[in-house]
């Protein structure tokens, strides 16, 4: 995956901090998470903007520890609609004591335009599994990570290649989603 995520801090500081002042003057119980299930798909709905990087998965968190990134330009902007399904607790009655049984799952759609090194759109489906709130203090906190698929409409000319033919281009390829959500 080249893919890494760049928020918008690093493009625009004032942006950046105009949402964060944003955020914080909305009261807090509409603006964090909740942990009650709801119905597919109208839980939330998120907003990415990302910059491609030259690294693996593997070692993109040392780079961004180590504030060695390599940035390119290849740029994405694109909206995401989720909801949760309910907990494993509810769907799986053994778990309900367990921690596993906390873990909320449900799936993510998204959308996105990208420019730059590729003129795409594309669109995945995800499904996600997300940890129960920690509160700490005042803010709630969680974790997700998702799977699922993503398709290009247009070749994706940035993106992996064939191994036996370097002119071609996946179009559906693997979509993983990780958030961390206050």
């Amino acid at each position: 995956m080249k893919f890494g995520y760049r928020g918008v801090a690093g493009r625009c500081r004032a942006c950046a901090a105009f949402l964060i002042l944003m955020g914080l003057a909305l009261p807090w119980d509409w603006a964090s998470a909740d942990e009650s299930p709801r119905a597919p798909f109208l839980e939330s709905l998120a907003v990415y903007v990302g910059q491609g990087v030259d690294h693996n998965l593997l070692d993109l968190p040392r780079s961004i520890l180590g504030g060695d990134i390599a940035w390119e330009a290849s740029y994405f902007a694109g909206i995401g609609l989720s909801g949760t399904f309910g907990t494993f607790g509810e769907d799986i009655p053994s778990l309900g004591d367990n921690p596993l049984g906390k873990i909320r799952h449900g799936c993510e759609v998204v959308v996105a335009k990208h420019h730059g090194l590729q003129d795409n759109l594309e669109a995945g489906a995800a499904y996600l599994l997300r940890t129960p709130d920690a509160h700490l203090g005042w803010l709630r906190v969680n974790v997700a990570a998702g799977v699922g698929l993503s398709y290009a409409f247009d070749e994706p000319t940035y993106e992996d290649v064939a191994t036996d033919d370097p002119e071609e281009y996946y179009r559906l390829l693997l979509l993983a989603l990780f958030e961390f959500e206050w």
